[in-house]
């Protein structure tokens, strides 16, 4: 199976801030403790800027059934999926943008990198497609616009009441 590849979405791990978390983590919170059959993101920013990939993908224009990972539902088969462990304060409550220095540089460079191999899709957050999440905890359109991706690429829709896309 292979779908167009559309878009890239943004995610946050929901963990405070400065917490060390890791793909160990994530593949406990996603498969041993959701029960899902693989973890929701192919791409782990971790604090230090550390890019680990949980799911490998290729280099074409469409997603294979090996390169879905679990994301959000309804957008799993056309977008890869990429997280950066944080999003919350220090109290694990309240949302907040705690992405580190060197978690800002690598994702900048991922994203850049992305819009360079696959000119046609386009950013996203994950809040943007559901309404129950504040995910990644920062405002992905603008943020792509203060790197300097062209408005082309950057999704600002809200798709709440969408299945798919």
């Amino acid at each position: 199976m292979k779908n167009n590849f559309t878009h890239l979405m943004i995610h946050c791990s929901a963990t405070p801030e400065g917490m060390w978390f890791d793909r160990t983590d994530i593949e406990r919170w996603h498969l041993q403790e959701r029960g899902w059959s693989k973890v929701g993101y192919s791409g782990l920013f971790l604090l230090d800027g550390t890019l680990d990939l949980l799911i490998p993908f290729d280099r074409d224009d469409s997603i294979s059934s090996w390169e879905i990972s679990n994301g959000a539902r309804g957008w799993n088969g056309r977008s890869r999926h990429i997280c950066y462990i944080g999003g919350l304060a220090k109290n694990g409550r309240t949302t907040k943008d705690t992405r580190t220095v060197e978690q800002l540089v690598a994702l900048e460079n991922f994203v850049k990198m992305h819009t360079m191999l696959w000119p046609k899709v386009k950013l996203i957050g994950h809040n943007q497609v559901n309404a129950t999440k504040d995910c990644p905890s920062f405002d992905v359109s603008q943020w792509a616009q203060s790197i300097g991706i062209p408005s082309s690429l950057i999704d600002s829709n809200i798709y709440y009441n969408e299945k798919t896309i």
